[in-house]
């Protein structure tokens, strides 16, 4: 009787197919919007629905990602890097990839360094020059070429943005508690997390004009060659002034970023949006290759190892033969420190 039961369920969904009738599961299921596809895959009652709809709405939240800037913003690249950089792109849903030379950066990206790292960001060729510290973040809110937004959450930068008021640009460097707005100059910011404090500084004849984020407080002083200022709570006054200290040993530094400019401007051809997408993407995908290989053991290395073993067993010392190169990327890829030792 059971087996007549089988069969006659069987027969009615063949004839369900062939039909286009019956049960939900079964049917062809019609072309819908990405935002709609949540309420889809439960009426045919998908185990997961979040993860496949995330899946589904991928490509219209990198579509849509990629259109915020506009072809007059900011031509924003890595010129360089040194040491650990990561860089949180959009495409990614906020994921951090390595930063590399070369690399197109655009609103919503954010860098940051760690220990003895740092990092270089050209604007426009040399039109401007961000150098980033170790343990810096820095996050790129908007390029527009009007009204330029970055906030450092943590570290410091130093920086030479020229001709802005010229061009009639505005650019803005906010911290948890200070807005500076750039006038085109040679300067510093920094933002001390353990004090939640915020420094700046002029090192030529430009200026900026720094305020306190507290919408009570946002009294703007005007900071010029050789003067800095901390602010700490509260408005800041031009009492707060002082000759630069803080980053007095940084000048030497300040003034490279002119030959930087320079060597950034050479051979400099200005590209498209669409260039910028295309080498972006380049990037991101060979990014995602290396953290999908498996890891390189240096074969030098397991050689000398195992003659160092062999060794041992010659002069009476025993011990366990360390694995052979083909047998090491058959298993869990050891780390390379295991080889080092």
């Amino acid at each position: 009787m059971r087996k007549l039961k089988i069969m006659a369920v069987a027969v009615s969904l063949a004839a369900a197919l062939f039909s286009g009738a019956g049960p939900a599961f079964c049917q062809t299921l019609p072309t819908v919007d990405p935002n709609d596809y949540s309420r889809m895959m439960q009426a045919v009652g998908a185990v997961d629905t979040q993860a496949v709809a995330g899946q589904a709405a991928q490509p219209q939240q990198t579509a849509a990602a990629l259109v915020d800037d506009g072809e007059d913003s900011w031509e924003a690249l890595v010129t360089a890097v040194s040491g650990k950089v990561l860089v949180e792109v959009p495409e990614k849903h906020g994921k951090w990839m390595a930063a590399k030379r070369g690399m197109p950066l655009r609103s919503s990206d954010a860098l940051k360094t760690g220990a003895n790292a740092s990092a270089e960001i050209s604007f426009d060729g040399g039109q401007g020059i961000i150098s980033l510290g170790a343990n810096a973040q820095l996050a790129l809110d908007s390029l527009s070429s009007d009204n330029a937004s970055l906030t450092l959450k943590a570290g410091r930068i130093l920086a030479l943005m020229k001709g802005l008021l010229k061009l009639n640009r505005n650019f803005v460097i906010v911290t948890p508690n200070a807005v500076c707005a750039v006038r085109g100059t040679e300067f510093a910011v920094e933002y001390l997390r353990d004090s939640g404090s915020t420094v700046a500084g002029v090192f030529d004849d430009g200026q900026i004009g720094v305020s306190a984020s507290d919408p009570g407080n946002d009294r703007e002083i005007l900071l010029t060659r050789n003067q800095e200022i901390e602010v700490s709570s509260g408005a800041v006054s031009r009492l707060d002034i002082r000759e630069i200290s803080r980053f007095a040993n940084r000048k030497k530094s300040a003034a490279l970023l002119e030959k930087r400019a320079v060597l950034a401007h050479k051979g400099w051809r200005r590209m498209s949006i669409q260039k910028r997408r295309e080498v972006r993407s380049q990037y991101v995908r060979e990014s995602a290759a290396r953290r999908r290989a498996p890891q390189q053991i240096p074969r030098m290395k397991l050689l000398d190892q195992r003659s160092r073993h062999q060794r041992d067993l010659d002069s009476g010392n025993s011990g366990p033969a360390p694995a052979a190169p083909q047998q090491l990327f058959n298993t869990v890829p050891p780390r390379q420190d295991d080889y080092r030792r």
